[in-house]
């Protein structure tokens, strides 16, 4: 048998699931949500909801991916029982659907970073750039070849030669330069005005909803909670014209660009692992894994590469799909016993920090609850917003119809095919 693969220092785990966490969203969507609610205001419901999602469920898929040491899979159908292995067959589906136009996403940042080093972004109409760029076809895709090619290479070293040595230059460097960039946007001019409407909130926003809503959302997709990475993990134990007016903009462009990449690289890295981890639990060895990974990646990720409407499609079904993977998790808890597992699995003899019942109601009634009002939610935008007319037609890119249909015959493949694939990943369970 193998030797199971572990993190070599705990510092290892927390910088890669602190990779896993710092996605490009992070970077491009979180500042332009707190400008749009209420400037600082916002980060009341956003911390507020960190707190009541993303934390315990991150907490779940540590504690369930330590106990099972299996991938999505493998951990839904030992955790839970071998009829709910589907549960986590959607889980990883949904992060690999995710990992298919990320890789794209990667790609991109690495193409705006080697042009803004070049120089060659400053002075330039961006939207026609933009458009150039992304109706160019070859282009998009290259670099999306690129981008799931060097998360592959970190991946195929293993755990602690692949992930934990490319998280410890990441993550230090990523903060480095996010630091660097802060610094010279407090010097630039009307500074003073930014800081004024972050740190003087309006607070009228709290009264509106949406903010609420808006706030749930994020921290629900930008810390990785629910998708099924910090599981893996646990088995281990468009572009502003601000740079063209600031001196040295190309210097700092670049920054931003490779701050971009770095964050896009670490999430896909994670992504990458958890897709691994389930064809090893299958019985591959990484090597052959990760091979079928990259060549599922790179294909898969192609229709989004070269039509921005395939990637918007993508980007709104699995992104709304990673609210049904959480609530699967809270599932998970509530079937095993939300105070048997806190205790159990969570309140472990060698802890000083012991976690309290807080844990318990926040699994079994709050959870599902913001989960019900969060899919509520999106599936309003899309009846009344995005797609009033068609809503209901699974060929337009945001309606309710695209969710329904995608996600109704994954869910029914992986049911009809639960038995074989329960016996496929947990062999010690065959009879």
């Amino acid at each position: 048998m193998a030797k199971r693969e572990e993190f070599s220092t705990r510092w290892g785990i927390i910088l890669a699931a602190l990779g896993m966490a710092i996605g490009a969203g992070n970077i491009w969507r979180f500042p332009r949500l707190v400008a749009q609610n209420g400037g600082s205001a916002f980060l009341i419901p956003w911390l507020i909801f960190l707190f009541l999602w993303s934390i315990p469920l991150l907490m779940v898929e540590f504690a369930i991916g330590k106990t099972t040491r299996l991938g999505t899979i493998g951990a839904f159908g030992k955790f839970m029982g071998r009829k709910f292995t589907w549960m986590g067959c959607f889980v990883g589906f949904c992060t690999m659907g995710i990992m298919f136009y990320y890789s794209v996403v990667t790609g991109w940042s690495l193409h705006y970073f080697l042009r803004a080093g070049s120089g060659q972004l400053l002075g330039i109409d961006y939207s026609a750039y933009w458009n150039q760029f992304t109706g160019s076809g070859y282009l998009p895709l290259l670099f999306h070849l690129l981008a799931i090619s060097t998360g592959i290479y970190i991946v195929y070293h293993g755990v602690v030669a692949g992930i934990e040595r490319a998280n410890k230059l990441l993550i230090p460097s990523l903060f480095l330069l996010i630091i660097i960039a802060a610094i010279r946007a407090l010097l630039l001019p009307n500074a003073v005005i930014g800081l004024n409407y972050l740190f003087y909130p309006d607070w009228a926003k709290l009264l509106n909803y949406r903010v609420w809503l808006e706030g749930l959302s994020q921290s629900a997709w930008s810390t990785g909670a629910g998708w099924g990475l910090i599981l893996t993990y646990g088995i281990y134990l468009k572009i502003p014209h601000l740079f063209d007016k600031m001196p040295a903009g190309s210097v700092f462009a670049t920054i931003f660009f490779l701050a971009l990449f770095f964050a896009a690289l670490s999430s896909l890295i994670s992504m990458i692992e958890l897709t691994t981890r389930i064809f090893m639990d299958m019985g591959m060895q990484r090597r052959q894994a990760i091979k079928l990974v990259w060549t599922i990646g790179f294909l898969l990720g192609v229709p989004s590469a070269i039509s921005l409407s395939i990637f918007n499609n993508q980007d709104w079904v699995w992104g709304i799909g990673l609210l049904l993977s959480g609530f699967f998790f809270a599932v998970a808890v509530n079937k095993f016993g939300a105070r048997n597992f806190r205790l159990t699995l969570l309140n472990v003899e060698h802890d000083i920090i012991k976690v309290g019942r807080w844990f318990e109601w926040v699994l079994k009634y709050l959870i599902p609850v913001e989960f019900v009002a969060l899919l509520l939610w999106w599936f309003y935008q899309s009846i009344v917003y995005y797609e009033p007319n068609s809503w209901w037609n699974p060929f337009k890119t945001y309606s309710l119809g695209t969710c329904l249909v995608q996600w109704g015959v994954v869910l029914t493949i992986f049911i009809i095919f639960n038995r074989q694939i329960t016996r496929l990943v947990l062999k010690e369970k065959n009879s």
